[in-house]
């Protein structure tokens, strides 16, 4: 285990008071915070994975072979499309079922499953010294924005980061439990009216879980920001659980086919990249590319503001694109309305209710 942590080396940033790790803990932290717990594998996930790469590698294939510039200029189109599984009549290249039969992802499952063996991939001896020194010494372990390693802080920095965020009265205000739960009351009544008009027949049993709780509240420290005692962290609401969760679901997948109209869309860093390559410049001339750096975009955005532009751009371009689910503007306003405004947090068992941008996740 020691020669392979050796190989598979994650960066570890001691912001604690602890001088001296213990090596049984750097072993352990060396193998990154998505492979310390002792869980068997997720199949469903693998079986995502096999499609997305099936997918990927199909219109990387295709577009090899094409000399038409029209065709090329949709790549942006096609490329949204196969981040995200909403409109499958488009996810797919043409060439995909050539390449693939159709029992390739479950054979590669079943061949996974056959040369699995159950076994813990860390001993229980590490995991409990790992959570007596945590105990001890008053730490805790968080994994770095941009995934840039292992944090390792004392308690009291983190809960001060936290409690500093969440202090920021333009953005969050308190809240109680028993706010909270009038507000889940509400929330059902009104979800039940709009959304057996919007699905009909269709179930609903998605579209609530369970049991209701609020947003779980974490920060993720910025190590790759300059900091003077302890790093910024940027802040992440996990919404498993959340009343609105599955409301907001139901609402990406109707404007998700929307957002291929918007113009000079970017997904993220390889889309750029790969509409980077695709420009033709002239050898003789110099450029320069421009880069900017929003800071805390997404916690400045007024959600009065969001929900006009985002009604203003579905009523100027729904009669553009075949959406999954026929929906009238006063339907689109109400949906906005649950998913932006039942934001309610959780930490250290005290509750709060975000007013302005949106951390979810």
């Amino acid at each position: 285990m020691y020669k392979l942590s050796q190989n598979n080396q994650v960066s570890i940033h001691n912001l604690s008071n602890v001088k001296v790790l213990p090596e049984s803990m750097k072993i352990l932290l060396f193998f990154g915070l998505k492979f310390s717990l002792n869980e068997k594998p997720n199949y469903k996930n693998i079986f995502d994975c096999i499609e997305e790469g099936k997918r990927k590698l199909a219109w990387k294939i295709f577009f090899s072979f094409q000399e038409n510039d029209a065709e090329m200029d949709r790549l942006t189109e096609i490329i949204f499309n196969i981040k995200k599984s909403i409109c499958p009549s488009t996810l797919h290249s043409p060439i995909e079922n050539l390449l693939f039969n159709k029992d390739f992802t479950n054979n590669c499952i079943k061949s996974i499953k056959i040369q699995t063996q159950p076994h813990n991939k860390v001993h229980d001896f590490l995991i409990n010294e790992l959570e007596l020194f945590l105990r001890n010494n008053d730490v805790i372990i968080k994994q770095s924005d941009k995934n840039a390693g292992i944090c390792i802080m004392n308690t009291s920095d983190y809960k001060t980061e936290i409690l500093r965020q969440l202090g920021d009265e333009n953005t969050y205000r308190p809240s109680t439990l028993s706010e909270f739960n009038m507000a889940v009351d509400t929330f059902k009544d009104k979800t039940n009216f709009i959304c057996k008009n919007i699905l009909k027949d269709k179930k609903l049993n998605r579209i609530f879980p369970d049991t209701c709780k609020p947003a779980k509240f974490y920060v993720l420290p910025k190590i790759h920001k300059k900091f003077d005692s302890f790093p910024v962290g940027r802040p992440i609401s996990s919404t498993i659980k959340c009343v609105n969760r599955g409301v907001s679901m139901l609402l990406d997948s109707i404007l998700q086919p929307l957002s291929l109209l918007i113009p000079d869309l970017l997904i993220d860093s390889p889309h750029l990249l790969l509409l980077l390559s695709n420009i033709k410049l002239n050898p003789t001339r110099k450029y320069i590319l421009c880069t900017a750096d929003i800071n805390a975009m997404y916690l400045e955005l007024p959600i009065s503001v969001c929900k006009e532009n985002c009604i203003k751009f579905f009523v100027e371009n729904k009669h553009k694109i075949e959406l999954p689910i026929n929906i009238t503007f006063n339907q689109l306003k109400s949906l906005l309305h649950l998913t932006l405004d039942y934001s309610f947090l959780e930490y250290d068992k005290k509750y709060f209710c975000s007013t302005q941008g949106n951390t979810n996740r």
